[in-house]
């Protein structure tokens, strides 16, 4: 989780394909937990390789990027919101999380402390 101002920009990290791009709810929608993608809110997953995928999530809606577009690193991909449901925050932050071989994995588990 990474705390930033709503309408923070949020850049991909990596290159790749655009898999998916929920953009379906309004910044200050609250989901509730185990409802599919109400937890994530707003959220966009890019393939950056080996069946490996980035999830940036809670974003203000956005259409910045669509499925099927072609990112590089670097790329302007959305904005930092508060949606979806987070019991760990009150406030408005990133959720970026790396999902490799049916595992998520948080970013604290790629880079050391």
């Amino acid at each position: 989780e990474f705390k930033a101002d709503p309408g923070t920009p949020v850049y991909s990290t990596m290159d790749g394909e655009v898999i998916n791009a929920v953009m379906k709810y309004s910044n200050g929608f609250i989901g509730s937990p185990n409802n599919g993608d109400a937890d994530y809110g707003n959220y966009i997953d890019i393939l950056v390789g080996d069946n490996t995928l980035i999830r940036y999530s809670h974003l203000q809606l956005s259409d910045m990027v669509l499925v099927g577009d072609t990112v590089y690193a670097g790329r302007q991909i959305g904005f930092v919101g508060y949606t979806g449901y987070c019991v760990t925050s009150d406030y408005s932050h990133l959720h970026f999380e790396i999902i490799s071989d049916s595992d998520a994995n948080g970013v604290d588990d790629y880079f050391p402390h």
